[in-house]
């Protein structure tokens, strides 16, 4: 596999820390099994195996759309991870991230994530958000895509910030590429004294291969993170945590229904460092075909944390033989007055309950569906804001269709 970066890149790569680049990632290549982070995922295979080359995708442009959701809201555009001219007064701040703004102090010999070190050497492209302010409706984040990546990778950058206010982000993925390509972002979210309710949803199927990096750090803040990513060719989400102050709370869910040889991973790691904070992760997952779906989530309580209270459990209901469920739940735990519980199962369908409802008329089909469905409605009956909960019920009626 071929792997080119642009002249511009190089010349970065030459003005900035090429030797530390060079040992990071140029001799480590993208990471593989033999990295534990990346023991169920060995995106150096998968890449060499589905792209003949990758080419670092650098066109930026406008665009207009009059793709909007049904409900009240201040609409973000991006292209292929560029952020477009908009046309909305937003009482918020909203800015370029471009690649003479972004540091690359990011880029250490301590770091041991090259998709970071590549992110961060090459990307020229994102957002920052800044919200002090209250907020009368959400934000969405459209994020399109178009048909012009084939082979090729998007390194963006994002930055979002949250003070002394409760904000709803709705990230939109809406992928009209049909092709094979690389994005690879990584997401650094700041909040303080606030609340943040965060949405990822894909909207259609997608042969893109992503890879998110988020970096949260909260003080006496709360954030709650939906992850809604059916449909999607191949993910990973890497989540790090840092819970501080006396009121800090995290909440993780995720519900997905994968297809086909889909291969999506979600990787927590909450950090509980001081005492009194909260976090509570539930993951669930359909599997049909010979799809993949993986969980490794790591609760870390540091010795000043007492009265930690932190939960996890990942469910994975199994359609087909073929398909293959991996979790790895850990607690790392080094305060004594704690309450810290995590669990993971996995199982195939009730046959019994299909019998019952196809004997009541039901076709096999729509069995399958209802119960698929019942299976991930915990993770919607969460979902606190209606106009919110109809459009993930509708995401969730899409990918449960059963295929025989």
């Amino acid at each position: 596999m071929e792997f080119n970066l642009n002249i511009e890149n190089k010349n970065k790569l030459i003005n900035y820390e090429k030797k530390i680049f060079d040992e990071l990632f140029l001799k480590k290549g993208f990471p593989n099994k033999k990295d534990e982070d990346w023991k169920f995922t060995d995106l150096d295979r998968i890449i060499k195996i589905n792209f003949d080359k990758l080419t670092n995708f650098t066109e930026k442009k406008n665009f207009k759309t009059q793709f909007r959701l049904k409900f009240d809201h201040y609409s973000v555009y991006t292209l292929n991870g560029y952020l477009v001219d908009y046309f909305e007064d937003f009482p918020f701040n909203l800015n370029r991230c471009e690649s003479s703004q972004i540091s690359h102090k990011s880029i250490s010999k301590t770091n041991k994530n090259s998709m970071q070190t590549l992110n961060s050497m090459l990307t020229d492209r994102g957002y920052s958000i800044k919200i002090s302010k209250k907020m009368d409706k959400p934000i969405v984040i459209y994020n399109f895509f178009n048909k012009d990546l084939n082979d090729k990778m998007i390194n963006s950058f994002n930055f979002i910030n949250i003070e002394n206010t409760e904000t709803t982000i709705i990230e939109y993925n809406f992928d009209d590429s049909n092709t094979s390509h690389l994005k690879n972002t990584y997401q650094n979210i700041f909040i303080k004294n606030g609340t943040l309710n965060y949405y990822f949803i894909n909207d259609r199927k997608t042969q893109s291969y992503n890879y998110s990096n988020n970096l949260s750090k909260l003080n006496n803040a709360e954030l709650k993170y939906y992850i809604l990513s059916s449909g999607i060719k191949f993910r990973k989400d890497d989540n790090e945590i840092y819970l501080n102050g006396s009121k800090s709370n995290c909440e993780i869910y995720s519900a997905s229904y994968l297809k086909k040889d889909e291969h999506q991973e979600i990787k927590t790691v909450i950090n509980h460092e001081d005492p009194n904070c909260k976090s509570h992760q539930k993951i669930k997952k359909i599997l049909g075909d010979n799809s993949r779906g993986i969980f490794q989530g790591k609760i870390f309580v540091n010795e000043r944390a007492q009265k930690t209270n932190a939960y996890q459990l990942s469910n994975a209901l199994i359609l087909n033989d073929a398909a293959e469920f991996n979790a790895k739940p850990e607690l790392e735990i080094y305060a004594d007055d704690v309450k810290c519980s995590h669990g993971s199962s996995s199982g195939n369908l009730d046959k019994d309950a299909i019998y019952y409802l196809m004997a009541r008329g039901i076709e096999k089909g729509d069995a399958i569906q209802l119960l698929v469905k019942g299976f991930l409605s915990e993770i919607i009956e969460t979902i606190k804001l209606n106009y919110l909960k109809e459009v993930v019920e509708e995401h969730i009626e899409k990918s449960t269709l059963y295929e025989n």
